[in-house]
């Protein structure tokens, strides 16, 4: 992959850069079955091992800025199932604030993952409540104050779009830095970027994005351009 950023920092990021992340995503649960081959149609196959873990984009991004010691505020949705009782044990275990993370909807994201013996993967996403973070939950949560007194906003695309350019909008205009890993890909419309501060993108995400193929450093660089 050819790895993509484009940068456009606010004046105040390298000073406000040491303040609250907040992040407004995905929560999903990955079930993972590992096999030595995919079945075919029809097929029913054993598993050789299991694993059952705390994914989605969203709240991954939010557990590893924890990690490298940002306070981090979480704006997100789960179910009112136990996996959603679990996800915000494991938020509170890791120390991000869940004061705006809901419950909404009776499940939570899922994905459900087959992984064979050469490493190949096939993914199935249910969004489950994380596509009822909409526009108007993100209005209402930045009403409430998700944003308030942070510094930086960071999102990603496994919660419906319109709520991400929401939040972006509105992240923009109180001159925090915004950050964007536009995956899955989505046409993002020019005026729209204004309130992009970073977009992190490898080849594929980038042409959805831009238009333009991405095949190399030098057809990258001419995107950046």
């Amino acid at each position: 992959a050819v790895p993509l950023a484009v940068l456009r920092f606010p004046a105040s990021f390298m000073m406000k850069a040491a303040g609250t992340v907040v992040v407004a995503g995905s929560c999903n649960v990955d079930e993972v079955c590992y096999l030595q081959r995919v079945p075919g149609k029809g097929e029913t196959l054993h598993a050789e091992s299991f694993e059952k873990g705390f994914g989605g984009k969203g709240a991954n991004q939010a557990v590893m800025a924890g990690r490298l010691g940002s306070h981090v505020r979480m704006v997100g949705m789960v179910g009112t199932d136990g996996n959603g009782d679990a996800y915000l044990d494991h938020f509170k275990q890791t120390g991000v604030d869940t004061q705006y993370v809901t419950r909404a909807g009776p499940h939570t994201g899922l994905a459900q993952i087959w992984v064979d013996a050469t490493g190949d993967n096939r993914i199935v996403l249910f969004a489950g409540a994380n596509g009822r973070l909409d526009v108007p939950a993100a209005k209402r949560m930045i009403t409430d104050g998700c944003l308030d007194g942070a510094a930086v906003l960071v999102c990603q695309n496994e919660i419906p779009f319109e709520a991400t350019l929401c939040l972006l909008q509105a992240a923009s205009a109180r001159g925090m830095a915004t950050i964007l890993n536009p995956a899955p890909a989505v046409p993002i419309p020019p005026e729209e970027l204004q309130y992009i501060s970073v977009l992190v993108m490898n080849e594929h995400e980038a042409a959805v994005v831009t238009g333009w193929d991405t095949v190399d450093a030098a057809s990258a660089r001419a995107v950046l351009r």
